[in-house]
This record gives structure tokens, C-alpha cells and sequence, in this order.
């Protein structure tokens, strides 16, 4: 279970967005929710799949927001099979969730970087390193990255994944939103 998303968390929306705000449509919603679950309900509700996304990809921890975007990759390219250099992404992505060494994170950006971060993978390996170290070049001043980047470059990941269907775009997003939700076993908020 991932405590932020419960029913009865105490992290306020607000705070938890600030670095990666809602659309135009959406924010209304972000001064009533009791909290993150409590969005992301609203959102789905009133039709905002991609805001809802955002929101679930803030509050999950790092390695969970990415292991969500690896499976969901993953599964879609069961069905479509990805090129090799989107391949070498997942692949370097994953590799970063079983080993978070700076060698993994620093693998993972600089495939991304070589994929020109286009495709749902190299968002995904975009997400691993961007997920802490530094983004600057070996021997240059580290810079460490924002907070919310790997969260950036996750919902990234998604949209991209989901603009490949455009008729079931947002279908296909809220659809991932439950299934991620349900997954970390986070309950539906109670009104």
C-alpha cells in the first residue's frame, strides 16, 4: 500500500502539486479534495484522465511511478513490439529498479538522452535518471534534479503510450489510473 494514495491520507493536494499543476479545467477540483485518492476521484469523475495521472504519478514514490510505467510499456508491447533503442530504454529503466546505483540511474539518462526521449521508453529511462544523482556530466558540479522530474518525465511516458490510440486515449489513461490505484492498493475515497 502507498499511504499517500489512501483514503484517509493526510498530504495535502495542494502541496503535492505545486511543482507539477493541474490543467486550466481541473485545479477548480484541487481546493476540495481531502486529499490525493480524493483528487484523483474528482478527476476521473469530471472526466480529467490526464490530470488524474499527474496527480497519481506525484504521490507514488519514485521507483513505484516508474515500475508503473515499465509495466504498462511492457504490456503494450506485447501487443505492438518496440524497436531496438526503445527496447534498450525498458530495459535500462528496469535494470535501474532492481539496481538504484548512480551506474544504472546514469545509464538510463544517457539512452534516453540518445533516444532523443521520444518514445514511452526513453521517457521511462528518462524517469530513472532524472530519479536523484546529478544531472550534470561526470566531473562537472553536481546538479541535482527537482524533485518532481521523474514524476515529469513519467506522465511524459504515459501520454506518449497513449496518444498511440488516439480514439481510446483517455480512456486507456483513466483505465491505467484504476489499474495503478488498484494495484498499490489504494481504496476508492469514501464521499
Amino acid at each position: 500500500m502507498v499511504a499517500t494514495l489512501e483514503p484517509n491520507s493526510t498530504v495535502v493536494p495542494a502541496e503535492l502539486m505545486r511543482d507539477m499543476p493541474l490543467s486550466a479545467a481541473a485545479a477548480p477540483l484541487l481546493a476540495s479534495a481531502r486529499n490525493p485518492r480524493d483528487l484523483i476521484d474528482k478527476l476521473l469523475a469530471a472526466g480529467h484522465a490526464s490530470d488524474a495521472l499527474r496527480v497519481l504519478l506525484r504521490a507514488l514514490p519514485k521507483r513505484y511511478a516508474i515500475a508503473f510505467v515499465c509495466d504498462c510499456i511492457r504490456k503494450d508491447a506485447g501487443i505492438t513490439p518496440l524497436p531496438a533503442v526503445d527496447a534498450a530504454c525498458l530495459v535500462s529503466a528496469e535494470a535501474w529498479l532492481v539496481d538504484d546505483s548512480d551506474a544504472k540511474r546514469r545509464d538510463s539518462a544517457e539512452r534516453a538522452d540518445a533516444a532523443g526521449r521520444s518514445s514511452p521508453s526513453a521517457w521511462a529511462a528518462a524517469a530513472a535518471g532524472w530519479s536523484g544523482g546529478s544531472l550534470a556530466p561526470r566531473g562537472y558540479t553536481e546538479v541535482a534534479p527537482p524533485q518532481h522530474m521523474y514524476a515529469v518525465a513519467c506522465y511524459a511516458a504515459m501520454m506518449t503510450l497513449a496518444a498511440s490510440d488516439p480514439a481510446r486515449a483517455k480512456a486507456r489513461t483513466a483505465e491505467s489510473v484504476e489499474r495503478a490505484c488498484a494495484s498499490f492498493g489504494a481504496r476508492r475515497a469514501q464521499s
